[in-house]
């Protein structure tokens, strides 16, 4: 690939109708060349698109959370006794009528504890595989940009460009 100056020259060369060497065409070109690159360099691009990996090595929680248990679910362990209780209250006239007030005050009672009634330990997730999805937003930073001659990393496949309203032409400083 030509360089710029090869190409300035090439194109000073053709518009004067001059083949061969020709010093002050060569210099010119080299001239021009220089202060195009040292005008880009005082530019100030914008990032036009972005897409970028989130790399999370972990999550924790710091304590333990909340978490609402339904009614129901809290009746879990007393559901077989209160059926073998309603069983034997069939047998005796009138002691149904017990068991399910009996019944009734058990899932008042877990009612009041069905929200925030439980807590789950706090959790610490390493690696996708172990249920783990963050979506969120990531700053890219390229290390010794000023001294760098070429991006690498992601930053080697992001989209900038020079916006017409932000050149800096000595008169916009």
């Amino acid at each position: 690939m030509a360089s710029l100056e090869d190409k300035l020259v090439d194109a000073f060369k053709k518009t004067a109708g001059i083949e061969g060497e020709n010093t002050n065409i060569e210099g010119l070109g080299k001239d021009i060349a220089i202060a195009v690159e040292e005008f880009l360099m005082e530019q100030e691009l914008r990032v036009v698109k972005l897409t970028s990996k989130i790399d999370v090595n972990k999550i924790s929680l710091t304590k333990d959370q909340p978490v609402d248990v339904a009614p129901d679910t809290l009746m879990g362990p007393y559901a077989p006794l209160i059926s073998s209780l309603k069983q034997l209250a069939s047998l005796i006239p009138g002691a149904g009528s017990i068991i399910d007030k009996v019944q009734g005050l058990i899932k008042t009672a877990a009612r009041k504890v069905s929200a925030g009634g439980a807590t789950t330990p706090a959790w610490d997730v390493k690696k996708e595989g172990d249920g783990l999805r963050v979506d969120g937003t990531s700053n890219i930073t390229t290390p010794n940009w000023k001294s760098s001659n070429k991006a690498t990393g992601i930053a080697g496949s992001s989209v900038v460009k020079l916006m017409k309203g932000d050149v800096k032409n000595g008169s916009n400083k």
